[in-house]
């Protein structure tokens, strides 16, 4: 007891029965509840803060008591883990392609900040282009209806997915892709087009097949062409537009293709 207490008469504790029992005045029993009542809020709060003390240096992995040199906090959320587990949880991660990388913690998904990611990094002798590559990849394989890797073998470029037939030029390797089929990008021709045109076993594909150098269709309505001779300007004789035989850039001009030719190709073709 912090005093004594006027009028208490006796105040005694049976540990057996794990009971108190309190006589004196009414009052004087009163102050001895609010007493004692403090006291036990007391050493519960004692109890609380060294389980948090002990608890703020166990490892939430393995939860075994980590000292301080070989315990690392996240940044994000503040938990302890021992330096062994936290890398470990990040070569793991990298290996499975388990992202985005989050608290282990029961109870806690806080994600890991960008500091935590480049510390343990080093730390494990991984490389951030590997482990951003890494991370990458498990985005679009859990988003690929949304984004998509350039068909270039080995080539890193992304690009978003679109329902209507849309241009990417790839800034890696240079090739045009349809972001709503995903092959070559066909200007002037519908996806459905190029669709019959790859499982056609016996018509234009295979016409097309034979000489790819020679024989494609026209950019602006798809009319099949073969190119015999002369230089790299073609126009449509159906749908009149002029087009370059190299890249199937189409203009409304001739004069048009010939500056697109000299700019992008430096030259004319046919000798020229």
């Amino acid at each position: 007891m912090k005093r004594d207490i006027r009028g208490l008469n006796r105040l005694q504790i049976n540990l057996r029965h794990h009971s108190v029992d309190i006589n004196g005045t009414s009052e004087a029993v009163e102050k001895a509840v609010v007493e004692i009542n403090g006291v036990i809020d007391h050493l519960r709060e004692m109890q609380n803060c060294e389980h948090i003390e002990n608890e703020e240096h166990q490892c939430a992995i393995c939860f075994m008591e980590t000292e301080d040199g070989e315990m690392y906090r996240l940044e994000s959320c503040g938990h302890p883990f021992c330096k062994t587990c936290i890398v470990s949880q990040l070569e793991s991660a990298v290996g499975n392609s388990d992202f985005p990388l989050s608290c282990c913690k029961e109870g806690c998904d806080e994600l890991w900040s960008w500091k935590d990611i480049t510390k343990l990094s080093l730390q494990s002798g991984m490389t951030i282009n590997n482990l951003v590559n890494r991370a990458t990849s498990s985005y679009i394989a859990r988003n690929s209806k949304k984004y998509k890797y350039c068909t270039s073998p080995e080539c890193p470029s992304v690009y978003r997915v679109t329902n209507m037939a849309n241009e990417f030029s790839c800034g890696e390797c240079g090739v045009r892709i349809c972001t709503a089929c995903h092959i070559q990008y066909h200007d002037g021709i519908s996806c459905d087009t190029m669709k019959e045109l790859k499982e056609d076993t016996s018509g234009i594909a295979i016409w097309l097949r034979k000489d790819p150098h020679n024989r494609k269709l026209c950019p602006g309505c798809g009319l099949p062409i073969e190119k015999s001779s002369g230089c790299d300007h073609m126009e449509c004789t159906k749908c009149r537009r002029h087009f370059c035989w190299v890249c199937l850039a189409h203009f409304s001009s001739s004069g048009d293709c010939y500056g697109h030719l000299r700019r992008e190709h430096g030259r004319y073709g046919g000798g020229y």
